[in-house]
């Protein structure tokens, strides 16, 4: 009787144990198909199959379903493919290969809604620079240092279309040269992170516009230039001192000014958080300073600029989207001839703006300036006065936002000690609307390591102390 109670209870034990081990194992296949089908980031909503048919590469299956994942680019989407269905690196696949393609939806409730802060702190990049790479590099750094604004080019002063665009003249003209192909994917990776896309449009500057314009009579799209005795060069009588192309196009020409307020509606349409207009001023090259633009003696070049706004900012009013421009550095002074050139009088103009950035490099105050021999190596200086100049112009200082330079023209990078001393100037200001960061090539290490510094508080002059002992 023992003997038959311990064989019992022995299968007793080993029934258990297997059921153990079942458990066990489903556990673990659970556990893997988990972090191999999901990940962290962008975790598709489900694999579906497809068969491979003669012909196909990996890169055309990955663009046929690429509209149905919300991850950034091809390259990755085309990357997560070969991972999933481990595929080696040489990409071969064979007709009749059942591949498993992610799918992951653009969640409508972090697509369709706007993100608009009231303070911004962001940075500039070049849409051709717009990389998965750097869009992660961006993200991660903004997550850890309080960042919460992406400018990005949607027209750049090329005249480039970046997006994909249905204006008819913009095709035609050669302009569209989609950098950001997938708009709405980009949208959507930002507002993941709580940042707000501001779309950069440069108005008339314009190289693609303005070669394309038309030779008949009141249609010109470019300033009419009136030739002066001193661009002839003398030694070549039949030649004018003047660029080969024209890079700006007429500001005050009603089909110039058409064009553009149809592309502000179309990038409007993609969902971007704000418009932020550059280059939204008369040409101040000396060559075209006295070009004739058909303006009325009745009217100014500044009612032209402020009218052309008004324009802009019914279409923003009207989308529920913020409105911003940019303006030269030394234009927030308004000394009367800075304004009647370019036409930013920025009384009129901040009417019809939510902010207004003023573009305060410190090495593009040119030669000496203020008493200052080198205005690129006093960075506080600069900003602080600036800030306070533009102060005196607008009475809503929470509309001011300067731009800061996080680079140098002489190739070698801006430290962080630099972007901080601007930093302390606009604080010093009593700006706490935010700031924006400037660098063309989108090269921001400086920019990261000085905003960790700034977001520690440590002093302004501490940390100079510290700059200076390295």
């Amino acid at each position: 009787m023992e003997l038959q109670n311990r064989i019992k209870l022995t299968k007793i034990f080993i029934h258990f144990f297997q059921h153990f081990l079942t458990i066990i194992f489903y556990i673990i296949i659970f556990q893997s198909f988990t972090i191999y089908s999901f990940g962290e980031e962008n975790k598709p909503d489900s694999l579906i199959n497809y068969q491979v048919i003669k012909g196909d590469n990996l890169y055309l299956i990955a663009k046929k379903y690429f509209n149905q994942t919300d991850i950034f680019s091809l390259k990755d989407f085309i990357a997560e493919i070969r991972n999933i269905n481990e595929i080696s690196e040489d990409n071969l696949i064979i007709p009749k290969q059942i591949l498993k393609i992610p799918i992951s939806s653009l969640k409508d409730s972090i697509f369709y809604k706007k993100i608009q802060h009231n303070e911004l702190r962001g940075v500039y990049v070049n849409s051709y620079n717009l990389t998965s790479a750097k869009l992660k590099e961006i993200t991660e750094n903004y997550d850890s240092l309080g960042c919460n604004t992406l400018i990005v080019d949607f027209k750049n002063t090329h005249g480039d279309i970046l997006y994909p665009t249905k204006n008819s003249l913009a095709i035609k003209i050669g302009a569209y040269k989609p950098a950001i192909s997938y708009p709405n994917k980009l949208i959507y990776q930002l507002h993941k992170h709580n940042i707000s896309l501001i779309a950069r449009i440069t108005i008339f500057k314009d190289t693609t516009l303005a070669n394309a314009s038309p030779i008949k009579s009141g249609t010109e799209w470019t300033p009419k230039i009136i030739i002066d005795s001193t661009d002839i060069d003398s030694t070549k009588t039949d030649s004018i001192n003047f660029p080969k192309k024209i890079k700006w196009v007429n500001p005050n020409c009603k089909e110039v000014q058409n064009y553009n307020l149809e592309i502000i509606k179309e990038v409007i349409s993609l969902g971007v958080d704000e418009i932020q207009l550059d280059y939204v001023r008369f040409p101040t090259e000396i060559y075209l300073l006295n070009a004739d633009y058909g303006i009325p003696d009745s009217v100014s070049k500044q009612e032209v600029i402020t009218n052309f706004l008004k324009s802009v900012y019914e279409i923003t009013q009207n989308a529920g989207v913020k409105l911003s421009a940019d303006i030269f550095g030394v234009v927030a002074m308004q000394n009367k001839q800075d304004i009647m050139n370019t036409g930013q009088y920025i009384s009129s103009m901040i009417e019809y703006l939510d902010r207004i950035h003023p573009m305060v490099y410190p090495s593009h105050f040119y030669g000496e300036f203020w008493d200052k021999k080198y205005p690129a190596n006093e960075p506080y200086y600069f900003v602080y006065r600036t800030c306070q100049a533009i102060l005196t112009q607008i009475e809503q200082k929470e509309k001011i936002i300067p731009y800061l330079q996080a680079f140098t023209l002489k190739g070698s990078k801006v430290s962080p000690f630099y972007i901080i001393s601007q930093l302390q100037a606009v604080k010093d200001c009593g700006l706490d609307s935010g700031y924006l960061l400037w660098n063309a090539y989108g090269n921001y290490d400086s920019a990261w390591n000085a905003l960790g510094f700034w977001n520690s508080e440590i002093e302004f002059y501490e940390y100079n102390k510290i700059d200076e002992d390295k």
